[in-house]
């Protein structure tokens, strides 16, 4: 520090520096010029500031230079402009001005004292991004966010309010951006003790609110909250690309409590009067009613639709948590579901029981099938089956087989009057029973006994009707022993003589033979 003729020389440096109010750390201070007047450069852990002072008994002026940079944890903010702080006796202002680094702050009025503080401003083009800690595979959101705040009071006793929307909000869910969702109006009061947040947003077809208080800034600070959705489905854009429909009212409470690190949410929502219609294969639900429920502990869900034969579907499940390594059990019954493809049409009386853990799930079910039409006009070209220690060139390494059979269970099927399969010149009606076992998407075992109650087959130009016929399966679903007789009658023989085809042996070694009656 120099003082010669009245002018001051200052060039300081501090590791702490403190006042009543405030604290500064590894600070640098550098002065020069008469107390009246004179130039500064500042610079401490979290910014710098340079410009000219003036001091007067009733007056004040400091010019801040353009340039003056703020720092808070990771946040940097740089001022866009020059910009005053004035004292005109006991109050201090400061001229309007903004900030700019992860969007825009700015200050439009100011009125400061000894003990009190007014100032409001706005905020513009904020970038946000928020991840979803607790559940990261589920969603993450970015937008922009703008609007008023008015900051009020002293440094024990104060209060912050915005007012800000949205702009261009988007999730991302698993990879999957939804960008369609409208964007959000926020309302925000923080004081000392307290922080309050209330949300919302609209579109034809769409509507959400939630509100969020707490008291205090401390992680162990309780927490409070509700959240209510509803949502018209038909309005939604493209969910998957082979949900053709999607119709019906969804509705959704949920409340918070618990602490700022560790909330509790609980939930409960309904769909009404839903409809549904699933392509490839084709699944048509109407009248769909569900419910749900969720807290901390688990959920469960329970529903039922009508399909479009007028059959009854009915769902129900629960869970222990939300995790892979919760435990789920759930049933499903039908009693008529149709489904369609381009080669078959199949009407199901289905039921199972799935029970699912550590991400493995297991199921133990049975469908009957009471109508169905299956229709093959070609067959897929035979492919050699390499064994599991075998690479095949140019296709990828086996997957470990734990990795394949997650999903594992028995499935028994019961063929009614009407199953009717088409496949090439051949066409039958089916009765019977099977068991399949299932590991992964693959049917690895089949068991039982199917009988042709009858059919027919064209061959060489001749009509033949299918007189008696079995399919047995013993394991291997590719590989099946046949049996299967199909003759004509020829009334000019005296008896009258019956003759055609025996089809029989393993699927991959099928024997034809002529047959005949009495025998020739």
């Amino acid at each position: 520090l120099q003082w010669v003729g009245g002018a001051v020389n200052l060039d300081m440096k501090s590791q702490r520096l403190a006042t009543e109010r405030f604290e500064f750390l590894r600070a640098e201070v550098t002065a020069a010029g008469l107390p009246e007047q004179f130039v500064f450069d500042t610079a401490w852990e979290g910014g710098q500031l340079n410009g000219v002072a003036y001091h007067t008994d009733e007056h004040t002026r400091v010019d801040i230079h353009r340039g003056a940079k703020l720092t808070y944890e990771d946040f940097t903010i740089v001022s866009d402009n020059a910009f005053s702080v004035r004292r005109e006796g006991a109050l201090w202002s400061v001229t309007p001005h903004c900030w700019k680094g992860f969007g825009e702050i700015c200050i439009d009025a100011s009125e400061l004292s000894e003990t009190a503080a007014s100032m409001r401003g706005r905020l513009n083009d904020i970038q946000i991004a928020v991840a979803n800690e607790l559940l990261p595979l589920t969603f993450a959101a970015e937008t922009r966010l703008s609007g008023d705040w008015v900051w009020q009071g002293d440094s024990e006793k104060w209060r912050a309010t915005t007012k800000l929307a949205t702009q261009n909000l988007n999730f991302v869910m698993q990879g999957r951006g939804f960008d369609w969702l409208p964007d959000v109006t926020l309302a925000a009061t923080v004081e000392p003790d307290t922080i309050s947040l209330k949300a919302a947003a609209a579109q034809p077809g769409l509507n959400w609110q939630a509100s969020i208080d707490t008291d205090g800034w401390e992680p162990d600070s309780p927490v409070r909250g509700a959240l209510q959705v509803e949502v018209e489905a038909a309005t939604l854009p493209e969910i998957h690309p082979s949900l053709d429909r999607f119709d019906g009212a969804i509705l959704a409470d949920a409340s918070i409590s618990g602490t700022l690190n560790a909330p509790q949410v609980s939930a409960a929502g309904t769909w009404k009067e839903g409809a549904l219609v699933w392509l490839e294969p084709s699944v048509e639900l109407s009248a769909i009613d569900l419910q749900w429920q969720a807290d901390p502990n688990g959920w469960q869900i329970q529903g039922n639709a009508q399909s479009e034969q007028g059959g009854a579907l009915s769902i129900q499940g629960r869970g222990d948590g939300y995790g892979l390594d919760a435990n789920i059990e759930g049933d499903i019954a039908s009693t008529g579901l149709n489904l369609q493809s381009e080669q078959w049409e199949v009407t199901a009386v289905p039921r199972a029981h799935v029970i699912a853990s550590q991400g493995n799930v297991s199921f133990d079910g049975a469908a009957h099938i009471p109508k169905a039409k299956i229709t093959i006009r070609t067959l897929p070209s035979a492919l050699p089956k390499p064994v599991p220690d075998v690479r095949v060139r140019g296709r990828p390494d086996p997957v470990a087989a734990g990795a394949q059979e997650r999903l594992q269970g028995t499935l028994q099927i019961s063929l009614g009057d009407d199953v009717r399969l088409e496949l090439l010149a051949l066409a039958v009606r089916l009765r019977g029973e099977v068991v399949a076992q299932i590991s992964g998407t693959e049917v690895v075992a089949l068991h039982g006994e199917l009988t042709v109650a009858d059919g027919s087959l064209n061959a060489s130009g001749q009509s033949l009707k299918v007189k008696e016929g079995r399919i047995l399966f013993s394991g291997d679903p590719t590989l099946a022993y046949v049996d299967l007789i199909a003759t004509r009658d020829i009334k000019d023989y005296s008896p009258p003589l019956e003759v055609g085809l025996r089809v029989s042996g393993r699927t991959d070694s099928l024997k034809t033979t002529v047959y005949s009656m009495p025998a020739m």
